[in-house]
């Protein structure tokens, strides 16, 4: 047999107790994988009031084609932030970096803070297929863009959380007066199903927050199992409403 060549395959050194050199190999290895994939996943525990954690990736250096998402708590109990700035995080890129690196600072009260942060490329697929794609401020969606269908209580006086969505139905079994609804958003648009039982024949009277053009409060449609439509656009105080009805 004829040896036509051969290459010196590297043995990574050992430490005494035969671990350490080899971890950091591993280490090493795990963390280059980790550049070449399109998310990041990372959990801060007790961090101070006002204080700067850093994301590092492998993303590119625009900030603005990344989704970052932050988590309250670590570990398997964590809740989203639906609002990053107003739970007082700022999110911006570390200047003078040699590839993007994401700097989160800390809210500046009610320390220590542990949270979760996730990173996704602007065409990850971290979260089945990113339903947000930012791009220079601009949002996209990637698939449909939906509220769930909120049911509400019926009863004399019906409760509206606008929390709960922006797309509420309710069943009337009487008439009723649609109470003003809790947690309204300026430049949000609600939409509200208003459907007859099998009796029909029942109205509806409105809280003050509805405003209706001109002044004119609409007529539900009076058969039974019968719809109508309210639409509203909301300035985070009143809702500002058309109506359609007949369905």
């Amino acid at each position: 047999m004829t040896i036509v060549g051969r290459a010196k395959v590297p043995v990574p050194d050992l430490a005494e107790d035969g671990g350490p050199s080899l971890k950091v190999l591993f280490d090493d290895m795990i963390q280059s994988l980790s550049d070449d994939m399109n998310s990041r996943y990372e959990e801060y525990t007790s961090i101070a009031d006002s204080a700067t954690v850093e994301l590092d990736h492998n993303f590119g250096s625009n900030l603005a084609e990344i989704m970052v998402l932050i988590y309250t708590g670590t570990g398997v109990t964590k809740t989203i932030i639906a609002d990053i700035a107003a739970a007082g995080f700022v999110v911006g890129e570390k200047s003078g970096s040699e590839k993007t690196i994401i700097e989160i600072t800390a809210p500046g009260s009610a320390g220590p803070h542990d949270f979760t942060v996730v990173a996704v490329d602007g065409v990850g697929t971290l979260i089945t297929a990113p339903f947000w794609v930012v791009t220079s401020g601009e949002a996209k969606a990637t698939t449909q863009a939906y509220s769930a269908l909120n049911t509400l209580s019926d009863g004399a006086n019906i409760a509206v959380n606008c929390a709960d969505g922006n797309v509420h139905k309710v069943i009337l079994g009487g008439n009723r007066t649609l109470d003003n609804p809790t947690n309204l958003k300026a430049g949000a648009v609600y939409t509200f199903l208003i459907v007859q039982d099998v009796t029909g024949n029942r109205t509806l009277a409105y809280g003050n927050k509805y405003r209706f053009s001109n002044g004119n409060v609409p007529i539900l449609t009076i058969d039974g199992d019968e719809a109508d439509v309210l639409s509203c656009v909301s300035d985070g105080t009143d809702l500002f409403c058309s109506f359609s009805g007949g369905y």
